[in-house]
């Protein structure tokens, strides 16, 4: 392994069969990093913003970070990159586990994946060999009967990443699966691989939410409604507005209302709603690296421009998010340098994460998805009042991303650790 990298990426093209490798692309990689970062250049660089996510024309990118299989903290992680079928926006799930190394192992820091089989395929990758396998008898099944079943047919060694019948069914938010149970979730990732509701379904009914999860995995009756997302399903009974969506993807746990950061996060998330694409939770709930009081708006925007930016990094290096927790930019830095034997700058290590996510809203403009807000019921308080330019303006409202740092330069963009490590 020569400075991180492998230096080799795996090419496959679905349809023809054809398999064949070639060098990494390292003048990319020096710009972008790696896994989320340069596997969205790759795709930037390939697939047209504006293609059918479910169509031949997109790509599914497998895409490992230089620290990944690395004695780094946490450094288990790989990028999956494709145009999002459930947002249209540039799609990139992040999954742990054993995968991601153990790919970096068989000698290739990514695979590319084009175009589409005319039947069922997997990938078969063992010690040089790779070669495309029937896998009819594994449709329909769920991960864990996919993964036994490769594990009975290749051995208990391989590592499985794979989709079920969700992914199959075309649930637009089909994640992607490896080692049983890590997921690669977001973005329906596992899907670019009229009915009448046929039971009550109540809030707080925990045996009517198991069926609508397995007829929405099957596509079968209601579920087939389900399986296109929240927003899909609130327009076709003419009420979009009631979906906790931004740019089609559901908000997670956090209320951006009694969270005013959490909010913006949402609302300027390349991927639509997602708290894990700079993780203001941190300091306005757990106070790290320093406390923030959730129900102000006061410096959110700078800071989670800075906290974007580094999580961007964080996720192509392909360590885990949640080591900034207990470390910062110096450290995720020096892990970079020691990698790849740069003598770059923390500031200048740091601007590589603002590349990808730039990167990555230049692909949602010519994908045709440009407005960053959030969904009526979330627009109601100060959090969500008509905003200027983030980077100008201390409201924590539905605004643009700018590539200033008001208020702190590049080098001091690294929030400072817990007090209880000083």
């Amino acid at each position: 392994m020569k400075n991180g990298y492998i230096g080799v990426i795996l090419r496959v093209n679905l349809k023809t069969g054809s398999i064949r490798t070639e060098p990494l692309n390292e003048k990319s990689a020096s710009e972008y990093v790696d896994a989320r970062g340069l596997g969205t250049k790759y795709y930037c660089d390939e697939c047209d913003p504006r293609c059918d996510a479910l169509g031949p024309d997109n790509k599914l990118i497998f895409m490992t970070g230089p620290l990944t299989g690395t004695a780094a903290t946490s450094s288990g992680r790989y990028n999956a990159v494709a145009k999002s079928p459930l947002t249209g926006t540039i799609g990139a799930a992040n999954s742990g586990g054993h995968f991601g190394p153990e790919l970096k192992y068989a000698g290739y820091d990514g695979i590319i994946f084009e175009d589409v089989s005319d039947h069922p395929v997997y990938l078969y990758i063992n010690d040089g060999a790779v070669e495309l396998r029937d896998a009819s008898h594994l449709w329909g099944k769920d991960v864990f009967e996919t993964t036994d079943a490769l594990y009975a047919e290749c051995g208990e060694s391989f590592r499985v990443a794979c989709i079920s019948a969700a992914g199959e069914t075309g649930c637009l938010f089909a994640g992607l699966m490896n080692d049983k149970h890590r997921a690669a979730g977001r973005g329906g990732m596992g899907a670019v691989t009229e009915d009448e509701v046929g039971f009550p379904l109540r809030f707080g009914d925990a045996a009517a939410m198991v069926k609508a999860t397995e007829l929405t995995c099957r596509g079968e009756g209601f579920g087939k409604v389900m399986g296109l997302g929240s927003y899909r399903m609130a327009e076709k009974y003419g009420h979009p507005e009631l979906s906790m969506s931004v740019k089609k993807q559901e908000m997670p746990a956090y209320d951006g209302r009694a969270i005013q950061g959490i909010g913006l996060e949402y609302a300027t998330s390349n991927r639509g709603g997602c708290h894990v694409r700079g993780y203001m939770i941190s300091p306005e709930v757990l106070g790290i690296p320093m406390a923030m009081d959730p129900l102000v708006t006061k410096d959110k925007p700078a800071t989670l421009k800075l906290f974007q930016d580094l999580t961007a990094l964080c996720d192509a290096t392909g360590i885990c998010l949640f080591t900034t927790f207990g470390i910062g930019l110096p450290e995720i830095a020096g892990m970079y340098r020691e990698a790849v034997g740069s003598d770059e700058t923390d500031a200048e290590i740091l601007l590589k994460g603002e590349r990808i996510w730039s990167l990555e809203k230049q692909f949602n403009i010519a994908a045709g998805v440009k407005k960053d807000t959030l969904p009526p019921p979330g627009c109601s308080g100060r959090s969500c009042r008509r905003a200027r330019p983030r980077a100008r303006s201390t409201s924590c409202t539905p605004c643009s991303r700018s590539t200033t740092r008001p208020g702190a330069g590049p080098g001091r963009a690294c929030p400072p650790r817990r007090s209880s490590r000083s």
